[in-house]
């Protein structure tokens, strides 16, 4: 059941699978960050700010997963403008463009248009730069996660979106899914030095302290890179057949295309690294994409 949780005097969060941030302006008046999965999510989120005297007046979204902008478009056709990063807010408004990313630009077959990779399209009404304030909330970059996720600072919380997981999502999903190495790892540095009375993920309960679920990240991201560096030293590999390996050494067992495409993207993630990194290399050999260590 959805309940508000105040953290602050001025900010709290709706919580739920994906977390609805809430900072307080004057008068009645919230500013919401993010709105979970679904028009229903939203829906409940603004009932229980109701029962509190409060009334959204903007959203900030932080990125573009689904599960976060679900209920955009209910807001928005209640009146409630939209705002996001540039790069995010083209796949807001053009939901396709998620599972269109995970084939490689090939239209996403039946199985990958579903409520989890693809919101309901919602209009953006403006764009947010990281450096900026926004109605007296800081946005800040923390990419990584997607290439241009935002966190935002106001009411003394720092909404810190999907740069970091808590132990139980981070157990849960066991390959966290990130795009691009070095940003994330910046962002999880950004996440620790940006003064907050509390740090509010995207998924589960807020920190007073951070350290500890960063560290917990950060540890398993570089652990998982040198574990698909050991793999490429067995030879030169495909992706498919390095993901095979890779999911076998951590015992799981796929069984949605989903989620294979969603770990197949993070390993991507990870080789781009090594390959940045001057560590491993890219070749054509008989057709095929191969992935090998740089000798």
């Amino acid at each position: 059941m959805a309940r508000y949780v105040r953290l602050t005097d001025r900010a709290g969060y709706v919580a739920g699978p994906a977390n609805i941030g809430v900072v307080e302006e004057d008068g009645d008046r919230v500013v919401l960050i993010d709105t979970g999965i679904d028009a229903a999510t939203a829906k409940k989120a603004v009932r229980v700010l109701a029962e509190q005297g409060r009334k959204p007046v903007a959203v900030v979204s932080t990125h573009s997963h689904a599960d976060h902008i679900g209920g955009n478009a209910f807001l928005a056709g209640s009146g409630v403008p939209v705002y996001a990063p540039a790069l995010e807010a083209a796949f807001i408004e053009n939901p396709l463009l998620e599972p269109l990313s995970l084939t490689g630009g090939a239209s996403p077959w039946p199985t990958l248009r579903h409520k989890f990779l693809m919101a309901r399209p919602s209009p953006v009404s403006g764009r947010l730069q990281p450096g900026t304030v926004f109605r007296d909330l800081e946005i800040i970059d923390l990419g990584g996660h997607s290439l241009g996720q935002i966190g935002v600072r106001g009411g003394g919380v720092l909404f810190a979106a999907d740069s970091f997981l808590g132990p139980d999502v981070l157990q849960k999903h066991v390959i966290p899914y990130n795009v691009d190495i070095p940003a994330y790892l910046a962002s999880l540095d950004r996440v620790g030095q940006t003064a907050a009375s509390f740090v509010l993920p995207g998924h589960g309960p807020a920190y007073l302290d951070p350290a500890p679920a960063v560290r917990a990240n950060r540890d398993t991201v570089l652990r998982q890179v040198e574990m698909v560096r050991e793999l490429l030293g067995e030879g030169p590999l495909t992706i498919s057949r390095l993901l095979a390996k890779f999911l076998a050494r951590l015992q799981l067992n796929v069984t949605s295309d989903t989620y294979y495409l969603l770990y197949r993207t993070a390993t991507l993630a990870y080789l781009s690294y090594l390959c940045h990194r001057g560590e491993a290399s890219v070749r054509l050999a008989d057709n095929e994409l191969l992935f090998g260590l740089e000798r």
